[in-house]
C-alpha cells in the first residue's frame, strides 16, 4: 500500500482478510522489516484489534472506505492483551506497522492510502 502524507510511503503487507487470518495477525512474529505490515480488511468498519500472541510494539494505522487514515494508534504494546484497540472514526481497514514507523513517516489522520 502507499501512503502519502509528508512523504509518500511505500509497505510491503501481508492481506488479512479472513477470519482465521485476522485472528492469528502477526502473533508469535519476532520482528517486522521496517517497511513491512499487515493489512487487515474487515466486514465491520467498527472492528478491534488486539495484541494477543504479540512479541513487540506496533503503530496501527486505521483507513476509511474512502483511503483516508482514519485514525493512528501508536504503540501498543504487547502486554496490553486483552486490551481491543479500534479506531476512533470508521475504517474498513487497519494496517500494522512497526512502533514508531507512523512517526518516523509523518503519517496523520486525513493522508491518503491507496490499497
Amino acid at each position: 500500500i502507499d501512503i502519502g502524507g509528508i512523504l509518500d510511503v511505500r509497505l510491503r503487507v501481508q492481506i488479512a482478510d479472513t477470519p482465521a487470518l485476522r485472528e492469528r495477525g502477526l502473533s508469535g512474529r519476532e520482528s517486522l522489516d521496517p517497511f513491512d505490515g499487515m493489512l487487515f480488511a474487515f466486514n465491520d468498519p467498527n472492528s478491534t484489534l488486539w495484541m494477543k500472541g504479540m512479541l513487540f510494539p506496533l503503530d496501527i494505522i486505521w483507513i476509511s472506505s474512502d483511503g483516508r487514515v482514519a485514525d493512528i494508534t501508536e504503540n501498543a504494546q504487547p502486554d496490553s492483551y486483552p486490551e481491543k484497540f479500534h479506531s476512533r472514526s470508521p475504517a474498513d481497514y487497519a494496517a500494522e506497522v512497526p512502533a514508531g514507523f507512523v512517526r518516523a513517516h509523518h503519517i496523520s489522520i486525513g493522508d491518503s492510502v491507496s490499497l
